[in-house]
Formats: C-alpha cells, structure tokens, sequence
C-alpha cells in the first residue's frame, strides 16, 4: 500500500508540475509531492535497485535518442574544455560540501551528493546507492535545478542584447 501511495504522491506532483510548465516539471513535482507523501504520511525508505537500473537506462536513453548527429560530430573540441570546467567546478563543490556540512551539521558524504555539479536523476540514484539522505541532496538539486533552469534564459537573452 506504502508503494501505491507514494506513485500517485509522485503522478500527481509530476502532472502539477508539468501542467505549471516548471521546468523539468514532471521531474520536479514528481520528487517534491513524493517527498512530501512521504514525510506527512510517515512512508517507510523502499529499496529498488532494479527500478533504479531502468530508470538510469530510460535516462540514457532520452539524451541519446535526442542528440543531433551533427552536434555529436562537434563533441571532441569541447572535451578539454569540459574537463577542465567539470575540475573547476568539483574542486569548488568538495569545498562547499565541506562548508555545508560544519554549518548546518549534515553529515559529509550527504553534503558531498548536495553539492556536487550534475542532474537529479544521476545523482539522486548515486545518493541512495551510496548510502547518503538523497532526500535531503535532491532538496538541493531541485533548489539549484529549479533556479538554474529560470534564470538562463532570461541571462543569455540579457548577454546576447549586451553583445
């Protein structure tokens, strides 16, 4: 019944949150009416690795069946670049898990999983398979994901009038 309960929890926050066009909307909803059925109604931590395989292949899935052959052709003169922003990027998130973690006494490896450069579904499934409170890293993840997904827009149309 636990499980039942949590899907239409899930359904429903993903249908609102597709239907308010959020970004990521199903995604988003989907995580926050599930979190939230399960801290108002108690609902007891499944484990479903099986689950977690599929939904990692479906979401493998998604980006290649999207991806443009002819982009894909472009990829090997971004790779230093990426590399070396990704570094960046990490270097800045241990520090800032590190911070996090003393500040609001949460334990490391969560702080690790809240702070690290990524997706929610990657690094939600990375969470619950290493044993971290992925509820409380995918918090930050929807914050971030959320706030990111908004503000670009309206960011690169800035840039580009300012160009």
């Amino acid at each position: 019944m636990a499980n039942i309960n949590l899907c239409v929890a899930v359904l429903i926050g993903g249908v609102v949150g597709y239907t308010l066009k959020i970004p990521s909307g199903a995604l988003v909803g989907g995580m926050l009416g599930g979190l939230f059925a399960k801290s108002f109604m108690g609902l007891e931590t499944l484990r479903l690795p099986y689950l977690s395989f599929c939904s990692q292949l479906l979401v493998a899935f998604v980006i290649v069946a999207q991806a443009d052959v002819a982009s894909v052709r472009q990829i090997p003169r971004f790779i230093p670049v990426a590399i070396i922003y990704s570094l960046v990027i990490l270097v800045f998130s241990v520090f800032m898990a590190c911070f996090v973690s003393k500040l609001c006494k949460m334990d490391l490896m969560t702080a690790v999983f809240s702070m690290a450069p990524g997706g929610l579904s990657g690094l939600g499934l990375a969470a619950v398979e290493s044993g971290a409170n992925a509820s409380l890293a995918l918090v930050f993840h929807v914050i971030r994901v959320s706030i990111v997904l908004i503000a670009i827009p309206f960011i690169a149309l800035l840039l580009e009038k300012m160009s």
